[in-house]
């Protein structure tokens, strides 16, 4: 489940915003 998560919230943010930002924010709410 997180794998999608983070897989959908990646792709939103790639064009929006760094997917290095993301991936902080998405460990940090996990």
């Amino acid at each position: 489940m997180m794998s999608d998560h983070r897989t959908a919230v990646r792709q939103h943010a790639s064009a929006d915003v760094a997917p290095e930002l993301f991936d902080q924010s998405t460990e940090d709410d996990a």
